[in-house]
């Protein structure tokens, strides 16, 4: 996975390399202060984080069973949400990088699963913007 730049007069150039052993990248996301860099995708059900600014690597999120089609922060960037083709998407807390909440989602096969998914994660967003109290 390549970053390109958008900014500060290098415009279009690409700024760092990404080495995975991930053979698919079906989504990425910055921490709102982009200090971490989540990247999800791949067949062995892959989520992993690394550091935003030389992206190092620094965990992969087990849990999942099928392949993760998307990832995003909260606004707050202490809770990540994945989403997969096993049906549930999982909230982990960035402090301990355990997921602290899964929840089954029910989709028609034929509906676009990422599209689905993509507006539940919205909505979480919104949720879990305030603390979460155990």
């Amino acid at each position: 996975m390549r970053l390109w730049s958008l900014s500060d007069g290098t415009d279009g150039k690409c700024i760092a390399v990404l080495q995975s052993k991930m053979e698919l990248v079906n989504s990425c996301a910055f921490s709102p202060d982009g200090n971490m860099l989540a990247v999800c995708g791949g067949q062995k059900h892959t989520l992993c984080l690394y550091t935003g600014k030389d992206l190092r690597f620094v965990t992969t999120f087990l849990g999942h069973i099928a392949e993760v089609s998307s990832c995003k922060f909260n606004s707050r960037g202490d809770i990540l949400v994945s989403a997969s083709f096993d049906n549930t998407l999982r909230l982990w807390e960035m402090a301990t990088h355990r997921c602290i909440m899964t929840l089954e989602v029910m989709f028609n096969m034929f509906d676009n699963h990422l599209t689905f998914i993509r507006v539940i994660q919205i909505e979480f967003m919104n949720v879990y913007s305030a603390p979460i109290i155990n």
